[in-house]
C-alpha cells in the first residue's frame, strides 16, 4: 500500500478549527460588548426618565403643597363652624324650651307670685321667686312636677316671714 502523508491536511484542519474558534470567541465577545453597551444605553435612558419624572413630581408637589395646606386649613375652619352651628342649634333649642317654660309659668302663675330673677346656666334654669305664702309656692312646684308639665326640678325655701311672704329658689333641668 502506498503511504499517504496526512500531516499537512491535519495541520490545515487544526488551523481551520483554531481560526473558527477564535472567530467564534471574537464574535461572542463583540456581541457581548454590544449587548452591554445597549443595556448601558437602556439603563442610562431609564435613569434620565426617572430623574425627569422625579422633577415633574417635585414640581407638582411644590404646586400642590400650598393647596393641600389651604384645604387642611379649610377643613379646620369647617369643623369650627360646625361646632358653632351645633352650639347655636343647641342654644336655639334651649331658648325654645325656656320660652315654653315661661309660657307655662304664665299660665300657672297667680298675682301672689313674683319672679325676681331668671338665670340660665346650661342645662339648668334657675328662678328666684317670692310668694305671699308657702302654700302658693308649693302649689306652683306641684303643678310644675305634675304629669302634664313633667319638669325635673329642685327647690329650696330661702326666706319665710309672715309680713313679706316666702322667698324660694327653683332649679329646673331642661331636657
Amino acid at each position: 500500500m502506498n503511504e499517504i502523508n496526512l500531516l499537512p491536511w491535519r495541520e490545515q484542519k487544526y488551523k481551520y478549527i483554531k481560526k473558527e474558534f477564535i472567530i467564534c470567541w471574537i464574535s461572542i465577545f463583540c456581541l457581548s460588548v454590544g449587548l452591554v453597551y445597549c443595556l448601558k444605553i437602556l439603563i442610562v435612558h431609564q435613569i434620565k426618565e426617572y430623574y425627569l419624572y422625579n422633577d415633574q413630581l417635585l414640581h407638582h408637589l411644590k404646586y400642590l403643597l400650598p393647596i393641600v395646606k389651604k384645604n387642611n386649613q379649610l377643613k379646620k375652619e369647617i369643623n369650627v363652624l360646625d361646632k358653632s352651628i351645633n352650639s347655636m342649634r343647641d342654644n336655639h333649642e334651649n331658648i325654645r324650651k325656656i320660652l315654653d317654660f315661661i309660657s307655662h309659668l304664665n299660665y300657672l302663675s297667680t298675682p301672689d307670685l313674683f319672679i325676681r330673677i331668671i338665670e340660665y346656666h346650661p342645662p339648668y334654669l334657675s328662678l328666684a321667686m317670692r310668694s305671699v305664702s308657702k302654700n302658693h309656692s308649693l302649689s306652683l312646684i306641684k303643678a310644675l312636677q305634675s304629669k302634664f308639665y313633667n319638669y325635673k326640678l329642685q327647690w329650696v325655701f330661702t326666706n319665710e316671714t309672715k309680713k313679706s311672704g316666702c322667698d324660694f329658689l327653683v332649679i329646673i333641668r331642661l331636657q
